[in-house]
Parts: C-alpha cells; structure tokens; sequence
C-alpha cells in the first residue's frame, strides 16, 4: 500500500446547551495539492466500479441514549435508527445533477450496512483510517467539548495515486478517502429520532434526522 498523504479537516455543529441549534450555510472545502496551485474541492470519486458505501456503528450510547418510539437497546431500535439514517441518505440522493443522485445514476451509492465496531470512526489519532465512510453514535472524542453535537472529519488526497484504509488510489488531489460523522456520546446531550420528537420525552431533543442531513452534506 502507497504511504497516505492525506489532509484531515473537521466540521462541527456547535449548539449552546440553553439555545435551540442553529447552523451556519453550508461551505465547500478544499484542498492545496502537493504539487502547488489552486486549491481543490473536496469531494468523492464515485462510479459504479467504486460506489459510496455508507456505514454505520450500531453501537449505541448508555450516557444519554438515544430517545426512539422503540425501547432502548432493542432490535426494532436498531432497525427504527437505521430507518432514520437512510432516510438522510434519501434528502441527498435526491438532489438532482450530482452522481449522488439515485434516480439518475442508480448504483452509485450501496445500500446501508452496519457493523457492531463501537470505534468503527477514524479516531483523533487517526490510527484506524479505514476508507469507509461511517457514522459512529458512540465514539469518543476530545472534540466533543461543551456544546458540540456532531461532527465529520473528512480525509481527502492532497495528489493523485495515494490512498488511505481500503480506498483505491486517489484520481485526483481533493478527492476525499474517508469520511466519518459522529455524535456526541458524553451525555451532555440528547438526541431523538422523528417519530420520538413528538412524545413527552423527546420534548427538548435534538432532531437526530436533521443533525446528520447535515452532516452528510459535508
């Protein structure tokens, strides 16, 4: 395997305990190749030979777990959580002129999977890069300091050729090779799936369904 020359970039979604989460406009990140020039959007390389994977880690937190009509730790949990995620999924396959796009470009994004992995996240190390994009419920993080609620790191290619986890090699430099959101575990939050919004104790939740639309929109 090529040594990975990679840039690591973090986006976060910052909400004060006692206000309601508000997010800024969305940004369109870059990266400088080694070789100099202008900056390069980041962004995947997908095809139907290399389709966007998606992931998640169904290991769930017991600090704060997360509110769902189904109970806690439980099967239908599981599934009613992954519902929710590919119904995220869903808002940006939707979006029409990107190969994203499920109607127009079927096959280029693979259903969900899971894995039981609770640190199935690249770490702060990043010492597990993997190449899979995941999204992890119930990793640790020394970002998550007061106030944070999720964030993705994002690791492209700052040249062509190179190559991170199980990523092909790179065709271009911005091309991002792993892609990874995780949400606050340390209880200083809670996060609620729609249908549990709506019953007595999700009445102060955070909307988990809209937190990773946004997320995935990175």
């Amino acid at each position: 395997m090529r040594r990975t020359l990679a840039i690591v970039s973090i986006s976060l979604i910052i909400a004060a305990v006692t206000k309601p989460l508000s997010t800024g406009a969305y940004t369109i990140d870059t990266t400088i190749p080694t070789a100099g020039g202008c900056p390069q959007p980041d962004r995947h390389d997908i095809s139907l030979a290399a389709p966007l994977s998606p992931r998640w880690s169904t290991a769930l937190p017991t600090a704060q777990p997360i509110l769902t009509v189904a109970p806690p730790f439980s099967s239908a949990q599981v599934t009613e959580i992954a519902g929710m995620i590919t119904a995220s999924l869903g808002v940006w396959s939707g979006v029409s002129g990107t190969t994203f796009n499920s109607a127009t470009y079927p096959g280029m994004v693979s259903p969900l999977s899971s894995v039981t992995t609770q640190n199935a996240c690249t770490d702060d190390a990043a010492e597990n890069v993997d190449g899979i994009d995941t999204i992890c419920f119930n990793q640790s993080s020394t970002a998550f300091t007061s106030g944070v609620l999720a964030f993705t790191r994002v690791i492209t290619a700052n040249a062509p050729g190179v190559s991170v986890g199980a990523s092909g090699p790179a065709a271009f430099a911005g091309q991002i090779l792993d892609s990874d959101t995780l949400f606050n575990n340390t209880g200083q939050v809670t996060f609620a799936t729609p249908g549990a919004l709506g019953t007595a104790q999700g009445q102060g939740a955070y909307d988990l369904e809209s937190l990773l639309i946004h997320e995935l929109g990175h």
